[in-house]
């Protein structure tokens, strides 16, 4: 009776019923003999996996404490040690538990290659990449194909190319794809951001590839939600979270990340607060500082040094928006020096490289700011980096406007908006228009210094974006010139409308005018209003007539 139930709830799980898998193999596992202790220590561990993998944490570690107090050896200690790992709020008890693990599953080839990966993973994750990893990591993937099996070589390539992915090296998208199509041939599946689609989506967030992440973690969704994973949909959350925060999504990532808080999934109601202190942050949304405080408080942030510099670098993005500077700096720099000291060298991880620089520059600290921006260049050239090369254009441009050099910067934050606007990043493009709008002005082009920062305001009240939204306003009032009292073009849309009248596109009057695409379209709008036109067709023939209308367009 006891292998019926037991082979009826490995059935179930596989149908996507953990909670019935969890009470038919404890059934079974009530129903075996003392004596056979190994079949009930299997069983034991069989239900601590599927109580798991139900959600139902609190059951699943008292199964899991109550089973190492014994003295189980073997493949089943292994076993409990991996999942040991998994849940510990320590990094350094989690790496202990792997290193017995792997010890202790020797002779057993799927769990020691399984073992040896986590081990690989948890080293380079927290202990800053020792010198020998490179060896460790070939080694894992060695023992996984030695294997044969397709989720254990899939689990080590994914940490193969999540390790190249965190330094910024070539090679992790092979092995992430290589990874997800092992991954898919597979009934298993691996928990957070070990899971191949998961880790695969996550470097192309950082890499500004938000097309494939998306469908990544849609493809996650959806296997999840065929198996009834609960918990792995609650994870999904933080990720997809982390998408929308990136491509402005804001309102979508704060319900996402409730929808994680008021879980009780203990690690990932912690990484929500971290991803919702680093959105707030962004919004410039005071309540930044509540969730920084209850982040703070817990073990994980207090044991791992990644959640509590994203509460850190979050709340410095709260500084910044709210003008401290000198607070802001304080905050944003100590978290990109620990990502130097673990290199961590991709361009996406040091997303707060910018805000870095812009609270430097602020406070005059020009020195230190020139070098994050040489990092940051440096590095998103190497890369090819969709969002490094453009952040790293306005990181160039502050500095240049800061140095007294306006025109220079002109060109530096043209580049960065075109990029930004691109990749389809609406907050960076937006300050990327606050900024070329204050250079404009400096430059005396007052007219087009307010279509660039009308066009800042515009986007930061639609990302609900408050302070930023106040700032933009403040600066266009500064530079918005007087009324005319006639249907007379400025100059600046004198210039804007002679081009378009000759067949240049929007960009390519950009590119001559040294301003941006969305600064030539405001201009276009007020021309067309003046004017009375309704088209690019009806400016082209009122300059080829000679008509009334055409007086307006000679070249100031």
């Amino acid at each position: 009776m006891a292998e019926l139930l037991e082979d009826a709830a490995r059935a179930a799980a596989n149908r996507g019923a953990p909670e019935a898998a969890a009470e038919l193999v404890a059934q079974a596992r009530r129903l075996t003999p003392p004596e056979d202790v190994d079949a009930r220590a299997r069983r034991h561990i069989d239900e601590i996996d599927y109580r798991f993998l139900a959600g139902a944490d609190a059951t699943a570690r008292q199964l899991l404490d109550e089973l190492l107090q014994t003295d189980v050896r073997g493949s089943v200690r292994a076993r409990a040690l991996i999942l040991r790992s998994w849940r510990s709020d320590s990094p350094a008890a989690s790496r202990e538990a792997l290193e017995e693990a792997v010890v202790e599953s020797f002779g057993h080839d799927l769990l020691h290659a399984r073992a040896t990966t986590l081990l690989v993973w948890q080293r380079g994750a927290w202990a800053g990449f020792p010198g020998d990893l490179d060896a460790e990591v070939e080694f894992a993937v060695a023992l996984a194909e030695r294997t044969g099996d397709a989720w254990t070589l899939a689990s080590a390539l994914t940490t193969a190319g999540t390790m190249l992915s965190f330094r910024g090296k070539p090679g992790a998208p092979a092995h992430l794809s290589r990874a997800v199509e092992l991954g898919e041939q597979s009934h298993h599946r691996q928990p957070g951001d070990h899971s191949p689609r998961i880790a695969y989506a996550h470097d192309r967030i950082a890499n500004g590839d938000w097309t494939t992440a998306e469908e990544l973690l849609e493809r996650e969704r959806e296997d999840a939600g065929l198996k009834g994973d609960e918990s792995r949909l609650l994870v999904l959350r933080v990720f997809l979270a982390a998408l929308d925060t990136r491509r402005g999504h804001w309102d979508n990532a704060e319900r996402l990340l409730g929808e994680v808080l008021a879980s009780t999934m203990e690690y990932w109601r912690a990484a929500a607060l971290a991803q919702r202190v680093l959105l707030r942050g962004r919004r410039g949304d005071e309540r930044g500082e509540d969730d920084a405080r209850a982040l703070a408080a817990t073990v994980f942030a207090q044991n791992d040094p990644d959640l509590a510099s994203d509460g850190q670098a979050g709340l410095g993005l709260l500084r910044l928006a709210h003008g401290d500077a000198a607070g802001a700096a304080a905050l944003l720099v100590p978290p990109l020096e620990l990502l130097e000291r673990r290199g961590w060298h991709q361009v996406g991880f040091a997303a707060n490289v910018p805000d870095a620089v812009q609270a430097l520059l602020a406070g005059g600290e020009t020195t230190a700011a020139g070098s994050l921006v040489n990092r940051l260049g440096s590095r998103a050239l190497e890369q090819r980096h969709a969002w490094g090369l453009p952040a790293a254009a306005w990181c160039r441009g502050q500095l240049l406007l800061a140095e007294g050099d306006p025109g220079g910067a002109l060109a530096e934050l043209v580049r960065a908006s075109e990029g930004f606007a691109l990749l389809g990043a609406p907050f960076e493009l937006a300050r990327t228009y606050l900024t070329h709008g204050h250079a404009l002005r400096r430059l005396g082009r007052r007219t087009d210094a307010a279509a660039s920062l009308e066009a800042a305001a515009t986007s930061f009240a639609t990302l609900g974006a408050e302070p930023w939204r106040a700032r933009a306003e403040q600066e266009l009032r500064r530079a918005q010139p007087r009324r005319r009292r006639d249907d007379s073009l400025t100059a600046a849309e004198s210039r804007v409308a002679t081009l378009v009248a000759a067949g240049r596109k929007n960009r390519e009057v950009a590119a001559e005018l040294f301003t941006t695409v969305a600064t030539v379209e405001a201009h276009l709008t007020r021309i067309y209003r003046k004017l009375a036109l309704r088209s690019r067709t009806e400016l082209a023939r009122a300059v080829a007539d000679g008509s009334r209308r055409a007086r307006y367009l000679a070249l100031a």
